[in-house]
């Protein structure tokens, strides 16, 4: 049994997250399911980094993210390491807007 975390929009987009958690040795390989009930762009992110899928500046080679279908992604993290520990999203957008900062 498949349990997830599943939001809806004000659009009516469903979106889910399976699973809720991983526990996980270093080494070991993570991956994320994002499903939407829509034909919208998908993004994962922590706190500090988006990626839809084009990994953003900084992102390791070990993350890669693969759209299986319209409303099926996934983000699978090879070798995972103890700094990738983090709360991982997924989102829907119906845009997406790449913006770089320089400080």
């Amino acid at each position: 049994m498949s349990s997830g975390i599943c939001a809806e929009s004000q659009l009516g987009v469903n979106v889910s997250q399976t699973p809720t958690t991983l526990v996980l040795h270093a080494g070991q390989s993570a991956i994320i399911t994002c499903t939407q009930n829509r034909e919208l762009r998908f993004l994962f992110y922590t706190a500090t980094s988006a990626d839809v899928t084009e990994k953003g500046d900084g992102t390791p080679e070990r993350f890669l993210v693969s759209r299986k279908s319209l409303e099926h992604t996934a983000l699978k993290i090879d070798s995972v390491e103890v700094a990738d520990t983090a709360v991982y999203y997924c989102a829907s957008s119906p845009q997406y807007q790449s913006l770089q900062v320089s400080l």
